[in-house]
């Protein structure tokens, strides 16, 4: 089974870059539309599901630091290729599952768009339906990304810039416990645990960078619950 897409976009830039925005700063306007092309090819099959995507920019218009706005005029290639597969462990009844995502991508050296070069996620779940009407699953989730130029704040516009620091992060993981009895759900995530650290005693403060100088979160716990009734 093959799938193949195309989408071809041409838009005029968004209004946060007209001189007639009160965020422009006197920046001269940009007046070329942009123009966004996606090629896109899918295969799945009962192991494994692969994915194929192409993006192509023209005229890019982008925050080029905290207040000033710049066009690329340049074409812009973003090639990503992304696979996905689920293991079955033949382990606890085999209702042990690991659900894994990869992605390999590539954009130009001197693009002002920056990527990763692979990212992962890993999910590795005991999961299944006990005593007729539990529905369980819990384990862990496990993101990461290698290290790349990822793009910094400006707490001025509200929007994100290019910038040449290396972001490198450790893996991201986080423990899930979800469950469903008929009409009633509920959910507890533990997340942000790698941010651990025994340095000091024990606390959450080895955080991580969404860009320079703005870590993420430390431990946080979330807690859902939803309950549906029927007359």
């Amino acid at each position: 089974n093959i799938q193949v897409g195309f989408q071809n976009i041409n838009r005029s830039p968004s209004f946060i870059f007209e001189d007639q925005s009160s965020f422009n700063f006197r920046n001269p306007s940009v007046s070329k539309k942009e123009n966004i092309t996606v090629l896109t090819a899918a295969t799945e099959n009962p192991k494994f599901t692969l994915w194929f995507r192409n993006i192509s920019l023209t005229n890019y218009t982008y925050f080029k630091n905290y207040y000033q706005t710049d066009q690329y005029s340049s074409l812009i290639n973003i090639a990503q290729v992304q696979a996905f597969k689920k293991f079955n462990f033949k382990l606890l009844r085999n209702k042990l599952f690991l659900y894994s995502d990869f992605i390999v991508q590539q954009t130009g050296a001197n693009s002002p768009v920056r990527v990763p070069l692979f990212y992962t996620r890993q999910r590795l779940a005991f999961e299944g339906v006990f005593y007729k009407n539990l529905n369980l699953s819990t384990g862990f989730d496990v993101n990461y990304n290698t290290p790349y130029k990822a793009n910094n704040y400006s707490p001025v516009m509200g929007q994100f810039f290019p910038q040449d620091s290396i972001i490198n992060n450790v893996p991201n993981v986080s423990y899930f416990f979800n469950f469903r009895i008929k009409s009633f759900t509920g959910l507890v995530k533990l997340e942000n645990l790698n941010t651990v650290n025994f340095a000091n005693g024990f606390n959450f403060t080895n955080n991580n960078f969404a860009a320079p100088h703005y870590p993420t979160p430390g431990l946080i716990l979330r807690v859902g619950v939803n309950w549906r009734f029927v007359n």
